[in-house]
């Protein structure tokens, strides 16, 4: 298993790990309405633009399938925090096996090469990556309400007030 910076040649890898570990995550939490929206030609889309506005990394294997990937910048909301996590996505059979921790660490690293050395992310109350969050440091430091196809659903915002020390 390899992390690397992104590339433009990644960007269908990208929209395929983040339409698919949606379908997997948010079943039962996010409206089946929005799901079921969901393709893979969107996201490449949007993964192009963002390729050019965020850091992203890339987990691949061996064989050079992308099988998660991690994107952050400055923050957006909290300025307290110089810096957000906009996603880390695993496809469901690379879940726990330390494959999440060691995107988030590279995120780290490569956060305080950018002046960026406290970080949050927004995740769906209901999420399991609440758990992951927590496990790397991170602690609830907001919550909000956000709507998705007419339905209000509650996300909590984590924060990690010094990121040396994942």
């Amino acid at each position: 298993m390899k992390i690397r910076k992104a590339v433009q040649e990644d960007v269908a890898g990208i929209a395929r790990v983040h339409v698919d570990s949606w379908l997997e995550t948010y079943q039962g939490i996010v409206p089946d309405a929005y799901l079921n929206g969901l393709r893979y030609e969107k996201r490449e889309r949007l993964w192009k633009k963002n390729l050019k506005e965020f850091e992203v990394l890339v987990a691949e294997t061996d064989t050079g399938h992308v099988v998660g990937f991690a994107s952050w910048g400055l923050s957006r909301t909290h300025p307290q925090y110089s810096g957000e996590l906009n996603a880390i996505y695993l496809l469901q059979g690379y879940q726990g096996k330390g494959l999440g921790r060691k995107l988030f660490e590279e995120v780290v690293a490569v956060s305080k090469n950018h002046h960026i050395h406290s970080m949050m992310v927004k995740v769906l109350e209901d999420n399991k990556a609440c758990s992951f969050y927590e496990a790397m440091g991170g602690r609830e430091i907001d919550t909000i309400m956000i709507e998705i196809e007419g339905e209000q659903l509650r996300e909590c915002i984590y924060g990690w007030e010094y990121i040396s020390n994942p």
